[in-house]
């Protein structure tokens, strides 16, 4: 990837991440003002009710508030998934590439909402919206609710297997699957060092899981987010980079998600908001996508390979 692709990819990124994140609090807002609730953005990337309008307004109210945006994101996220491949194959390149970063930030959101159930509830729209909704509207407690964030980590450590469908082209022609012989050996040490950060990710989450059940007003579902941040770095060090599926996950997607997060997270200092965390929402679903994409030879690699040996498919 040039330098110039590489500012295209970032400011893509960037955009679209900062359009879908907007949009959701203005969901947020949206439906908090159909029901009569004076909300209105406290940040960059928050939209509420102030404490005092929330002691009088009605749970239900609060409930829809905090729950409708959260959905939104989800079906926007799943929409993308399947969305982006048949746009890249009519050769609308950039529809396809916006498509892929929504599909980045949505379905690992699926995930990251459920995991969110371990936080403290508040119907104030000032905290998790799961943990609203869930805990603070509907009342689960206990396993229930401790159920509903270890499946919701679980779907997050699996959502960079999915999204290979929207970030990695494969041309049906030449489609293919390495073998391990192809994809070579990871080095030993590697591979104990993956090893101790999946104990670390069980650890965390096992912590967070004893959090919930004893200490459920003082929870947090920051053990969680390192569980998965401890699976992603796991996957990434058992990946062989050299494969030409990781690479091109890895020069396509990860190095212009990593510069934005840099841009973005120095826009969250700068104005406080969620955006700071921006490196922890985009890269370990992108980790394990490569890790995931390491036996695919995308279709662009291929075509390519196809041009030096002379086999002759046609581009589709």
């Amino acid at each position: 990837m040039s330098w110039r692709q590489l500012a295209t990819a970032t400011a893509t990124c960037i955009v679209t991440f900062v359009v879908c994140v907007t949009l959701h609090e203005l969901v947020h807002l949206w439906v908090g003002r159909l029901f009569d609730l004076p909300t209105h953005f406290i940040n960059l990337t928050a939209a509420r009710v102030s404490d005092t309008d929330a002691a009088t307004a009605p749970a239900l109210a609060l409930a829809w508030m905090n729950g409708v945006a959260p959905l939104f994101t989800m079906a926007c996220g799943v929409g993308a998934l399947f969305a982006a491949e048949p746009a890249r194959r009519r050769g609308w390149t950039d529809t396809a590439s916006v498509l892929a970063w929504i599909a980045i930030f949505g379905v690992p959101y699926i995930g990251a909402q459920m995991m969110l159930a371990a936080a403290p509830a508040s119907l104030r729209g000032n905290g998790a919206d799961s943990a609203a909704v869930l805990v603070g509207y509907f009342g689960i407690a206990g396993m229930a609710r401790l159920a509903i964030v270890l499946i919701g980590t679980l779907i997050a450590m699996a959502a960079g297997f999915w999204l290979p469908r929207a970030i990695v082209p494969i041309h049906a022609q030449s489609a293919r699957v390495a073998d391990s012989t192809q994809l070579g050996r990871v080095p030993g040490w590697r591979c104990v060092i993956a090893g101790l950060f999946v104990a670390i990710a069980v650890g965390f989450a096992g912590l967070g899981s004893l959090k919930v059940l004893r200490h459920p007003d003082a929870s947090t579902p920051g053990p969680f987010l390192l569980a998965l941040v401890a699976w992603s770095l796991a996957l990434a060090l058992r990946a062989t980079w050299t494969s030409p599926g990781a690479r091109f996950v890895r020069d396509q997607w990860i190095a212009p998600a990593a510069v934005a997060s840099v841009v973005l997270g120095v826009l969250g200092v700068v104005f406080p908001s969620d955006y700071s965390v921006t490196a922890l929402i985009l890269l370990p679903q992108l980790l394990v996508a490569a890790f995931a994409s390491q036996t695919a030879v995308p279709g662009e690699l291929s075509i390519s390979t196809q041009a030096r040996d002379g086999s002759g498919l046609r581009r589709t």
